[in-house]
């Protein structure tokens, strides 16, 4: 029997049972193939129509073990692993089965299972799919076969199929890097669960190729999604320009949202979701530098780039309401005759207008409808893993969200704050919250004025921060100010007492704390703070 005479055969396997499995299916069946479905998918395709024989059966037994064991088989293997050859299809037909050309296969839901409240070993191991996987490790080894174990590919196969099966080679070969890759997703899962703790692993796709690294010379640069379900993942923003973006933007992006979120949950915390404000965020290497809130968005976007005109230079731009054609000129054009060059401008939607007057400014533009019903719950949920060298380090993501409620506050000079003032200490909270360490954040009126960041002492911070602040054109007087930690000695404190300030909010801790409150409350300065195992800012970078 030559190859184009014999009969094809399609092997499925669907936990699901989408639409795609009866698609796939009546695709082949019109074209002749043999169809074989394990019990459950076997019994849903006679249903719909496709003649299907079951699985165990043509391997000769029946489905054992309360289903456990169905189509794991010595003949099942050979007939999905056979190599091309006619002493290959002798061998096979002397074990009553023909070479199988095609597997479908969807595994048991194991995601679902090792995420469910209270799942214990048993229940996962009950969830846990053998004969699945299996079939698609022998298929992806198998000489030639075709092995599909996602929606999207039935619709590829099927498309490559009616175009005439170009280069069937590069074809079969990517499908089978998939399937080998969903199994390694797939064991991984068992194993994270199992394991409590000993294990880590991390599982990610091609999304984009980067115009370059972190700097010119790194290339290639790409970037990489995972399976996650959050839906500010960075691949889960749409693309408006087709200028590629390098890491520092990328990279950019996400401490924009680190700070979006981070601001938007505070502000649901305290007024329950009724007064969000607009918010919006400007950063420049990874930490920001201009930052506002308003009842108005054009004052959100006014405040945000006076806050650091200079800085805010070649930043990228987040705000989390439309940016229509007059929001769009007034980022380029506010406080300035010549327009403002920006790296790019993320937002829930734009106007045409606006995408135009952006573009032609040659800004990226990002656009996420998500960013426009952020509350408390919108924060990175998901574990922060950084790579090291030889390994991970592995930490919760943050979630503190500052809370004047907290009995564990403590006011050092008992003077009280006005609501202005208070709303200012949240958001400095915000943006210090989403800085790099060392920090000192300085907020007045609803916008940042200045933003001390990454010093190797709190003094420098201090000092950085006011300067950031006057050499932008603030008055520093009345601001309210936000420290990543404690204060080890009186000399930050003093200089921020000689500039005025009103408010300050750090952690405890320092074995000088009893000096430090001396500096704030002769300089009458409201000065709180919070136990440092409680509020010391990490970053999640």
């Amino acid at each position: 029997m030559t190859e184009k005479s014999r009969q094809k055969v399609a092997m499925f396997s669907s936990y699901r049972k989408g639409p795609e499995v009866l698609r796939l299916a009546s695709f082949l069946f019109k074209r002749g193939w043999k169809v074989l479905a394990s019990g459950g998918t076997c019994g849903h395709l006679n249903g719909l129509g496709v003649v299907t024989q079951d699985i165990a059966k043509w391997i000769g037994g029946v489905a054992i073990f309360n289903h456990m064991v169905v189509s794991i088989s010595r003949e099942g293997a050979a007939a999905t692993m056979a190599p091309r050859t006619e002493e290959a299809d002798a061998k096979l037909e002397q074990m009553g089965v023909s070479r199988i050309d095609l597997v479908y296969c969807d595994p048991y839901d194991l995601q679902s299972a090792v995420e469910a409240v209270g799942a214990t070993r048993q229940s996962v191991v009950n969830a846990r799919d053998i004969g699945g996987p299996l079939m698609i490790s022998e298929a992806a080894k198998g000489d030639g076969r075709f092995v599909i174990c996602r929606e999207e590919e039935v619709d590829a196969y099927i498309e490559w199929v009616e175009n005439g099966k170009p280069d069937p080679e590069e074809f079969i070969w990517n499908l089978n890097a998939r399937a080998e890759f969903e199994v390694c997703k797939y064991v991984s899962l068992s194993a994270l669960f199992h394991g409590k703790g000993k294990f880590f692993a991390t599982f990610a796709e091609f999304v984009c190729a980067l115009k370059y690294g972190e700097n010119g010379p790194q290339v290639p640069a790409a970037l990489y999604a995972t399976n996650t379900k959050d839906p500010l993942a960075l691949h889960r923003f749409n693309f408006l320009t087709k200028n590629p973006i390098g890491f520092v933007n990328w990279t950019d992006v996400d401490r924009l949202l680190a700070t979006m979120t981070t601001a938007a949950a505070t502000f649901d915390v305290h007024f329950d979701g009724n007064k969000m404000p607009y918010l919006a965020f400007g950063v420049k290497h990874g930490n920001p530098c201009g930052a506002a809130y308003s009842p108005s968005a054009v004052v959100a976007c006014q405040k945000m780039i006076k806050g650091d005109n200079r800085a805010i230079f070649g930043g990228v731009v987040m705000v989390n309401f439309e940016i229509n054609d007059g929001l769009a000129y007034e980022l380029i054009h506010h406080g300035q005759e010549k327009p403002r060059k920006l790296a790019g401008v993320v937002a829930p939607s734009f106007t045409k207008g606006a995408i135009e007057l952006l573009t032609d400014r040659g800004c990226f533009l990002m656009a996420n409808p998500a960013l426009a019903s952020l509350d408390r719950n919108s924060m990175q949920q998901e574990q922060s893993v950084r790579p090291v060298r030889g390994g991970y380090l592995v930490q919760p993501s943050n979630q503190f969200i500052l809370d004047f409620s907290n009995p564990e506050i403590v006011s050092h000079s008992g003077l009280a704050l006005s609501g202005q003032q208070k709303q200012d200490l949240l958001f400095a909270n915000v943006i210090c919250q989403t800085s790099n360490s060392n920090t000192v954040t300085l907020v007045k009126d609803g916008m940042l004025i200045g933003n001390g960041v990454g010093q190797q002492d709190r003094v420098g911070c201090c000092e950085l921060a006011i300067r950031r602040a006057r050499d932008a054109g603030h008055d520093v007087k009345d601001s309210v100010v936000r420290s990543d930690s404690f204060f080890p000695f009186e000399d930050g404190p003093g200089v921020l007492v000689d500039a005025g300030v009103c408010a300050v909010l750090a952690t405890s801790g320092s074995v000088r704390d009893v000096h430090v409150q001396e500096i704030f409350r002769n300089g009458g300065v409201a000065f709180y703070t919070l136990p440092d195992k409680i509020a010391r800012i990490f970053s999640c970078h």
